[in-house]
């Protein structure tokens, strides 16, 4: 488990002081190998079999590192966050010397963040609301751990069959409005995650079934309350082509996989401290709700 110590800064700012442990150290670099050997094509391998000396000489150490330092501090800040039950209102300001990680060591870096100021109330007690946390229910605690099986996703490439839902496709594509094209309406190799609807809707629809190196074109309609008012309502051509088409794997929910992503080293430990985590951040934020309407009763 990572260590934490807090300071007040100016400005109603938090800094956080992060230690992470060795072994954890350890776990974010192995990381960083699987996904930069699942991402890179080595001649003579298998994608995501080359060995670590083989991939660290292919892509350069500098590259394995940024990898690792990533998911070390995406992950280190999360944590921090969650044992000392702060609610940020920005991104966090990181102060790490990548120069420093290395394997087999802690790793130290630090956070600073904006944090809601803190409120000196008097003795109200006569306010008609109370401290609302609501529970942690078993979905919520699944769908934390689905987003920790993406994470550890491998990619397979796929070339014998099309495009299928959840698989991430490299697409490029050309969309015209009246025969005439429009800002964002081309992109060249655009990665995707088939099924998330990051497009418009029916657009990813409309790759299922494609093979790498197959076109389509179809026309479909920006919805009416489209962001960009210029294209809103409006119907457009779209001419597409799967350049690239990789399964994704995740891996199996077992305790192998709970021990490679926490100190846990069963699933039912793991889960433990996912609801124990949502729990302090479903409290913390109920707290701070409470301030607010503390606040605007005292105010009023």
């Amino acid at each position: 488990m990572i260590t934490v110590a807090t300071r007040p800064e100016p400005g109603s700012k938090v800094r956080l002081e992060i230690e992470v442990p060795a072994d954890e150290v350890n776990r974010h670099f192995e990381t960083a190998y699987r996904h930069l050997a699942a991402r890179t094509r080595v001649p003579g391998f298998r994608p995501g079999k080359a060995p670590r000396n083989v991939i660290e000489r292919y892509v350069g150490r500098e590259a394995v590192l940024a990898e690792a330092v990533e998911h070390l501090v995406g992950e280190g800040y999360d944590a921090a966050v969650d044992q000392t039950d702060l609610i940020p209102i920005d991104q966090p300001e990181v102060e790490i010397d990548a120069s420093t990680v290395r394997e087999g060591d802690p790793a130290r870096f630090a956070a600073v963040v904006a944090v809601r100021p803190t409120v000196a109330l008097g003795a109200y007690t006569d306010y008609p609301f109370s401290l609302d946390v609501p529970p942690v229910t078993d979905d919520d605690v699944e769908t934390v751990v689905g987003e920790l099986q993406g994470q550890q996703a491998t990619l397979r490439p796929v070339d014998d069959r099309g495009v299928e839902k959840g698989d991430l496709a490299a697409v490029s594509f050309r969309g015209t409005i009246d025969g005439e094209p429009f800002d964002g309406g081309t992109a060249d190799r655009l990665p995707l995650v088939v099924g998330e609807e990051r497009m418009i809707p029916g657009w990813e629809d409309q790759l299922i079934g494609l093979r790498v190196g197959e076109s389509r074109e179809f026309d479909l309609p920006f919805p009416d309350d489209y962001r960009v008012e210029s294209l809103a309502g409006k119907t457009a051509h779209f001419e597409v082509t799967v350049g690239d088409l990789r399964e994704r794997i995740l891996p199996e929910l077992d305790d192998a996989f709970a021990a490679s992503v926490s100190d846990g080293q069963t699933m039912d430990q793991l889960r433990g401290e996912i609801r124990d985590a949502l729990a302090r951040r479903a409290e913390a934020a109920g707290r701070h709700r409470l301030g607010d309407s503390l606040i605007d009763f005292a105010t009023a």
